[in-house]
């Protein structure tokens, strides 16, 4: 992943310790290492204002707004040329991706003609840049061919401006929805660490948004994510939860406040708590 040489961003997970690293590599001697510096942050302020420093800490959110804003007009990469050699329009693609955040991009794939080979190198650069992060399905162990991962932005700031530069004004139903959903997958699997394997549970009606499995073949953890605090498990939601045989089920709300455990062992945190939760780990 290249990160914008810029600016550093700050994930979300440095919350629990308000201690982050550069995001660029540190050059130079090798016995010289950068210090961890402080500067804290909330995550309702990451989720509005996203993860750049320079949006992050800006004095206002007006200030932080127009410092996306130039960003967003210089900082986007230089896209790939279609299968006919022609310039993949960058107003229209980057909305659209953003649009999708969370979603199959066949979509984009229809709208903008593209074909899979050509979309397939403009996801990569989007991911090898760090707007992008994907999460694999969970498949059994008998299946070859797995699913193409979802996709989500990794700054839920500049995905929702983006989402407001589309010039059609319906959107995709519950695309606020599928921004919280990737700021927290992003959040938790920061937390978990790289041993960690994070994926997307879902077949036919039964689903889970995250299910993380932990090294040396512990129980996974299936976690679901709702963007309030009211959410309902579905009956998928509880089969999924049997089906990959997961220790514990973690229900992450919206809201500033917990609610109580209800039935089956069902676990309501704040996301706060459920990153102190994966830091923890089993």
């Amino acid at each position: 992943m290249i990160i914008d040489p810029g600016q550093d961003w700050l994930p979300s997970h440095g919350v629990l310790d308000n201690r982050v690293m550069p995001s660029l590599p540190f050059i130079g001697i090798a016995e010289e290492v950068p210090t961890p510096f402080v500067r804290p942050f909330t995550l309702a302020k990451h989720f509005t204002r996203g993860g750049y420093a320079g949006s992050l800490h800006a004095g206002s959110s007006l200030r932080a707004r127009q410092w996306r804003g130039q960003w967003l007009r210089g900082g986007l990469p230089l896209l790939p040329l279609d299968q006919r050699d022609s310039t993949i329009e960058p107003a229209h693609f980057w909305p659209l991706l953003a649009e999708l955040n969370g979603q199959e991009l066949g979509k984009v794939q229809r709208a903008l003609r593209l074909d899979s080979a050509t979309l397939a190198r403009a996801v990569a650069i989007a991911e090898q840049r760090g707007l992008l992060f994907s999460l694999p399905f969970w498949t059994p162990p008998d299946v070859t061919n797995a699913l193409f991962p979802l996709r989500y932005w990794r700054d839920s700031a500049l995905v929702a401006d983006l989402q407001r530069r589309r010039e059609v004004a319906s959107r995709v139903t519950h695309w606020d929805e599928k921004r919280w959903e990737g700021f927290v997958i992003a959040a938790l699997t920061g937390a978990a660490g790289v041993a960690v394997r994070a994926r997307d549970y879902r077949i036919g009606q039964d689903e889970i948004d995250l299910v993380l499995n932990w090294p040396q073949s512990r129980r996974p953890w299936a976690i679901e994510i709702s963007a309030s605090r009211r959410k309902k498990l579905s009956p998928g939601n509880w089969r999924a939860f049997e089906e990959i045989e997961a220790d514990r089920l973690i229900v992450v709300d919206a809201g500033p406040e917990g609610r109580v455990c209800r039935v089956r062992g069902e676990e309501p945190m704040r996301l706060i708590e459920a990153l102190r939760e994966v830091r923890t780990g089993p």
